[in-house]
């Protein structure tokens, strides 16, 4: 039996319009996660790892549900279907983000909102190809 290897243009109209789309919410929800950060560690006294990882955790949800609405509108996965994944890619992101800030913190003497910020985007690039991937079923023919 052979398997159909599908062609993805990551540069089409469609597809640049999707990422330009999840780099939007993307960009809300994190600015909302700093926000989130700041006040764990400045005002709860939260130590930074863990507040990066809660604050990345309460903006699984809203960040879900406007992917699922914006970037990936049409999805034919169901919400008991793509939630998990997604859940699953955010918890891993999250250990990646507390683990690296972890590191920059506590090894490197690096500032916490400096670090937070490559450390954003490499998550965010690689949650984003695992979601389009795994989470999000888009019905490709046109």
């Amino acid at each position: 039996m052979t398997q159909e290897i599908k062609k993805i243009n990551f540069f089409s109209q469609e597809e640049m319009n999707r990422g330009w789309k999840y780099l939007a919410v993307g960009l809300i929800t994190f600015l909302l996660d700093l926000l989130l950060l700041f006040l764990f560690v400045e005002y709860l006294f939260i130590r930074e790892f863990i507040a990066a990882g809660i604050s990345f955790l309460l903006m699984v949800t809203l960040n879900y549900v406007l992917n699922r609405r914006f970037a990936f509108a049409g999805t034919e996965t169901g919400i008991k279907q793509g939630y998990p994944f997604f859940t699953l890619f955010a918890v891993l992101g999250a250990l990646v983000t507390s683990g690296l800030m972890y590191l920059c913190v506590d090894y490197l003497d690096l500032n916490y909102f400096a670090s937070r910020i490559p450390i954003a985007l490499f998550v965010s690039i690689s949650t984003y190809f695992l979601n389009y991937f795994f989470t999000f079923k888009l019905n490709k023919a046109k």
